[in-house]
């Protein structure tokens, strides 16, 4: 087994921010962990960072795409397994619904590496005791993003063999069902409904009704996607239409945080347990 070894580490933290300092410098790269200790065992220990953009919740897709490929040229082949890097955005960091951190990180942040950037950690609203289903919006939001990150990645890892293929495109379908089924998370929070509105088109439309002039268009292009299973994979398991369709869905997704969030600025107690 071919182990990566502290020059691995040293060398991937060193091109990465480099390419982010030159070419991204409003981004903040920040790593935390074992990593920045003396504790790190080389081989063993994971690189946990993050990357936080410095525009609202609809990233700049170009810029996470550059950094899809700036990660995919910096990280060594026994590396890549080690690296886990999130994307965030100041604006939904302030807000603190769609974090997928709790205060527990704190801690960790505090102590954290600003590699490239500004320190934006310290702007992160860390939430305990929000509703479940608010929970799983914020790590959808958080994988989604990944998958824009590491695409580069994994069309070079798992691409290659039959097994890899299948995993990558169960990734990429991940990702669209994600989408279609945010709105039934958000009319949840912000109804009267005690429960979830499981259908895609019902729940749709009730939060159409509520974000007034949101523009469902994306949003109706991955359900039509998601009804036609043959056409679905057929797009997914071509790389070049897979990517534009992930760009589709995670902005669609995030257009619909933005909108909710400017919506409802303040919580309410379906959204966090306040006691």
């Amino acid at each position: 087994m071919n182990l990566p070894v502290k020059e691995d580490y040293d060398e991937f933290l060193e091109e990465f921010s480099k390419g982010v300092r030159k070419n991204f410098p409003s981004v903040c790269f920040y790593t935390y962990g074992s990593v920045e200790t003396e504790r790190c065992d080389y081989g063993r220990s994971d690189i946990d960072g993050g990357l936080i953009l410095s525009d609202g919740v609809v990233s700049d897709k170009d810029c996470l795409l550059g950094l899809s490929l700036l990660l995919a040229d910096s990280v060594p082949k026994n590396l890549v397994s080690k690296v886990h890097l999130k994307v965030l955005d100041r604006a939904s960091n302030h807000d603190g619904r769609f974090v997928s951190f709790c205060q527990d990180f704190r801690e960790h942040f505090d102590k954290a590496y600003i590699r490239v950037g500004l320190n934006h950690l310290q702007e992160i609203s860390l939430l305990d005791y929000k509703a479940g289903i608010l929970d799983e919006a914020a790590t959808h939001l958080s994988k989604i993003r990944g998958q824009l990150l590491y695409f580069t990645l994994d069309c070079e890892n798992l691409g290659g063999s039959k097994l890899g293929r299948k995993i990558m495109l169960e990734k990429r379908v991940g990702v669209l069902e994600r989408v279609s089924k945010l709105p039934m998370k958000l009319v949840y929070l912000q109804t009267d409904e005690k429960g979830v509105i499981e259908d895609r088109v019902k729940s749709k439309n009730r939060l159409g009704s509520i974000l007034e002039d949101f523009d469902f268009g994306k949003l109706d292009k991955i359900n039509r996607l998601l009804r036609n299973p043959r056409k679905l994979y057929g797009v997914l398991e071509n790389d070049e239409e897979a990517l534009g369709i992930l760009e589709c869905s995670v902005d669609c997704f995030e257009k619909m945080i933005q909108a909710y969030i400017d919506k409802f600025p303040e919580f309410n107690k379906k959204e966090i347990k306040l006691g």
